[in-house]
């Protein structure tokens, strides 16, 4: 596989890949993502991130926890009574370090 360009493309192909599995993570971030609209995940991520106190952000997610748990309900679905405590989901954390 010495061809430069046969190399660009798996690379090329190996980023996109990555890509996908970062952006199809990012829904199980949010508690209820399934329930969700592309742009309701869009618009409450920006309000969290808007908040300006840990405060407001943890007001934010206790009204959120509840209306998803209200669709749910609707939907005849269920949700975990809680969600993941903070940090303990799949994201960049400390690693294994140096």
């Amino acid at each position: 596989m010495k061809n430069p360009l046969m190399i660009s493309i798996v690379l090329a192909s190996a980023f996109l890949a990555s890509g996908v599995t970062a952006i199809a993570s990012e829904h199980n971030t949010v508690y209820g993502s399934q329930l969700m609209t592309e742009q309701e995940r869009i618009e409450h991520r920006e309000r969290m991130r808007n908040a300006t106190s840990e405060t407001e952000r943890q007001k934010i997610r206790n009204e959120h926890h509840k209306r998803m748990q209200k669709r749910a309900k609707k939907k005849g679905l269920s949700l975990p009574e809680e969600p993941p405590k903070r940090g303990q989901g799949k994201g960049m954390g400390k690693g294994m370090g140096r």
